[in-house]
């Protein structure tokens, strides 16, 4: 069935007044000013000009940049999966945003939408977007001047209703007048809608079949060219094998290019192991590659009835993506732009985090343990990774998946379905073309009383259009450590419109008084009534990195430093049962979460001295070995060449034989150079302690008590490499129209040294090809250039490292 519904002014402005349509759009011109003072009833917080002033010291202060209160909500749960785009600006500079809001989280649940002008910060709306129970909303802006029948300036909602549970486009009648014409999707069940438009003001639609439809894990897409029909008359399906919601439409904004991001479950044939029993696949909502259709002229639905997918992580064996033949796969959460290069490249982020088959114990998606699960995978952790699809360049923006304790790889989570640092949304400058990318990021040392994370929201800049990124800004910057319900700062929920203006970022989020996540049964905290925020960040307050990536010292780490053994012991007779003649310690994960290759000097062995090298009669260790594993099989770790490949995990096992039992932990060191040792404990317990003897558990950070044994020693002697990574700036600077560029590398690598304006265009290639190790020098000639501001990076090895240089003529 399908339905156009044009709904009246008088039901859609705020109190229901019936104005005329030409009231509305005065309205717009002269947007009416917020309340000077408001009171929330259900909190007693008053709200003074845009100002949070509640009885718990909330410091909102601290928030970046300038802030309003665009209305409030009990569903502090924004969305299911991927938060996808809640507000845009359009071209005459007023930010249009909608939210899922309501007097209570059950039949009272409204869609509101609500519109700002930044310049003065005053408010129009919020108002329902349809008079019944809606939610789970996305939004869009039409173009300035639409060449169909869509009024210029426009907002796009998208949202679903509950009777009948389908997905609705809703497209404003003239700029921000908030009276909307709906437009019904003609299949039931198909919910969580996310919506874009392109440079034609082509409305692009991407839904997903519920829990109750024929089709539960189906992807559909469909367009409008005008808001009041489907173009295609039938929905694309996008996927049939997905168990998330996060799927997304991206449009350029001065082109016809446009884009879905989807996810797509892995099969078993991607498993970086053998596959669990019979080819079943695991994994609730983590196990997905994200997939692109890309239509150079808008055509999304000849692209995908020419099944023209393309795999843009390609996880398992051979996969290029980080940690791809790992283990890694992509959670949920994925958002995508078209940059401002002449070429107009799709960008996206997205989390992701790592599932590791070779653990001892593995469990479910909600914590359980299960023998019909067999991979062990993690929420507890995440990274936002990023990804230019047209140049097929990776970068990483946050977080890391090593330094994980053996409590937190297992049941460590924010909140239900939430990783640590998750909710990536990226945006554009169109003045100088940087990338922005914000996401949420909780820490354990900022949880409320009742043990749930309090959010807080981050960013980066890149300058070389997503080569490398700045430091990490953190926009909220509130912390309130064991806070009631009702006193906490919780930022969550980010959004961000895809386009600066103006100089600066456009963000909404949920200023949550109570962590954790509302709905769920029981809900995750209590339920509060929290005020949903629009934010105008200054996109100088995000700088871009300086002449070196922001992790370019990089991070190696161990996903968890410990492991402990068992055995049985008799306890009547004291007899105690040995371990097996040969062992094999469970492999160690080491990751390199840098962008290049770190090098290992040596690995040792650590064992108490009662631990005494000998025969099997002696009683004590009679052998010891270690194996990396490499190119798909186990190989002796002294034949490995000592380097930790840039973005990827390596394992390693220790090969031990015993008769009887160690009286002591013992330790695998991981000796570096340049940074700490990385340590991991081998642990022994018995299963009954009454009348068992006690293994001894030394602290790791007293070597001086074990004896060591160097498994491999891979340090380079006497080497006249240099000790990593450089770019020097070039000398001399400013210059006219010749100057020089040093750089040196410490591995004969495959080198690119490019040069580019301030619009990430490339001007001239230095370098392009195979070099040595060693320092290098590269003269360049801007004679056909214009005076003005440009970029060289340098990338080899996945390295990459870029400085400013000024031509004056």
């Amino acid at each position: 069935m399908r339905k156009n519904l044009i709904l009246a002014l008088c039901a859609c402005l705020a109190g229901g007044s019936a104005l005329a349509s030409t009231q509305a759009v005065e309205a717009q011109k002269t947007p009416k000013a917020p309340d000077a003072h408001r009171v929330n009833a259900a909190l007693d917080v008053p709200v003074t000009n845009g100002i949070v002033k509640t009885p718990s010291a909330q410091r909102t202060d601290d928030w970046m940049g300038t802030f309003s209160v665009v209305g409030t909500t009990r569903y502090d749960y924004q969305h299911n999966g991927t938060t996808s785009r809640m507000l845009a600006v359009s071209s005459d500079g007023i930010v249009h945003g909608s939210f899922m809001g309501g007097v209570d989280a059950g039949a009272g649940r409204r869609v509101q939408a609500w519109c700002v002008d930044p310049s003065d910060m005053s408010l129009i709306g919020p108002t329902d977007a349809l008079s019944q129970r809606t939610g789970y909303t996305t939004s869009a802006v039409t173009g300035a001047n639409p060449g169909n029948t869509l009024a210029a300036n426009s907002g796009v909602v998208g949202l679903h209703t509950s009777t009948p549970a389908v997905s609705w486009m809703s497209v404003d009648f003239a700029g921000c007048t908030l009276a909307f014409n709906l437009l019904q999707h003609d299949g039931t069940n198909y919910l969580w809608p996310h919506v874009a438009v392109d440079a034609a003001d082509r409305i692009h639609m991407v839904s997903y079949g519920s829990s109750d439809s024929d089709a539960p894990n189906t992807h559909f897409y469909d367009s409008s060219t005008d808001g009041f029909t489907w173009d295609n008359g039938t929905y694309y399906t996008l996927t049939t094998n997905s168990e998330a919601l996060g799927s997304i439409p991206v449009a350029a904004p001065y082109s016809s290019r446009a884009a879905i991001l989807f996810f797509d479950k892995t099969g078993p044939e991607d498993m970086p192991y053998d596959g669990p029993p019979e080819g079943g696949e695991i994994g609730i909502q983590i196990h997905h590659d994200v997939k692109a259709y890309l239509a150079e002229n808008g055509n999304l639905a000849a692209e995908i009835s020419g099944g023209n997918v393309m795999n843009l992580t390609d996880f398992g064996p051979g996969s290029e993506s980080p940690f791809g033949p790992y283990g890694c796969r992509a959670y949920c959460d994925v958002d995508g732009l078209f940059d401002m290069t002449a070429s107009e490249n799709l960008h996206m982020a997205f989390s992701a985090d790592v599932m590791f088959t070779d653990t001892l114990t593995v469990h479910d998606g909600d914590g359980d343990t299960s023998e019909l699960v067999y991979y062990n995978w993690n929420l507890g952790r995440g990274q936002i990774w990023h990804m230019n699809v047209d140049t097929g360049e990776w970068s990483h923006v946050a977080g890391y998946n090593s330094g994980i304790t053996e409590e937190d790889l297992f049941y460590a989570r924010p909140q239900a379905w939430r990783m640590w640092r998750d909710r990536p949304q990226m945006a554009v400058d169109p003045t100088t073309g940087y990338l922005y990318t914000i996401w949420s990021e909780y820490t354990s040392a900022d949880t409320s009383a009742a043990g749930y994370y309090n959010g807080e929201i981050m960013a980066r800049c890149s300058a070389d259009n997503g080569m490398s990124w700045g430091p990490a800004v953190n926009l909220t910057d509130t912390q309130t450590p064991g806070c009631a319900s009702g006193s906490c700062d919780a930022e969550d929920w980010p959004s961000m419109a895809s386009v600066a203006h103006n100089g600066f970022l456009h963000i909404s989020f949920v200023h949550d008084l109570d962590p954790g996540g509302i709905p769920f049964d029981p809900p995750e905290g209590a339920e509060t009534l929290n005020d949903m925020i629009y934010q105008k960040v200054p996109v100088s307050a995000i700088p871009p990195h300086t002449g070196t990536p922001w992790n370019a010292a990089g991070h190696v780490g161990l996903v968890t430093d410990s492991r402990w053994y068992s055995w049985t012991c008799d306890s009547w007779t004291g007899d105690t049962a040995f371990l097996d003649s040969t062992h094999w310690v469970e492999p160690v994960h080491v990751f390199n979460e840098s962008p290049f290759d770190v090098r290992v000097d040596n690995i040792a062995f650590y064992h108490h001295p009662s631990d005494l090298l000998g025969t099997p009669e002696d009683g004590g260790l009679m052998e010891l070995d270690l194996e990396v594993f490499a190119n798909g099989e186990w190989t002796s770790a002294m034949d490995w060449d000592g380097w930790l490949p840039q973005w990827r995990g390596t394992k390693f096992r220790a090969h031990v034989s015993y008769s009887g039992l160690p009286n002591y932990d013992q330790l695998l060191v991981f000796h570096f150079a340049d940074r700490e040792d990385l340590v991991y404990r081998i642990s022994y317990e018995s299963s009954d302690m009454d009348g068992c003897p006690a293994v001894g558990m030394l602290d790791r950070t007293q070597l001086e008590s074990y004896s060591e044994i160097v498994l491999t020693n891979v340090a380079v002697e006497g080497s006249s490499q240099p000790a990593g990574f450089a770019l020097a700036q070039n000398w001399p600077n400013p210059f006219n129209p010749l100057t020089r560029i040093g750089f040196s590398l410490p591995r004969s690598s495959d080198v690119r040294l490019n040069v580019y304006n301030l619009l990430g265009e490339s001007v001239a290639t230095l370098v392009n090809g195979q070099l040595d190790a060693g320092s290098h020098s590269v003269d360049f000639d801007a004679s056909g250039l214009a005076s003005g501001v440009y970029i060289y990076t340098l990338e080899a090895n996945g390295q990459a490292e870029s400085r400013k240089m000024v031509l004056l003529k």
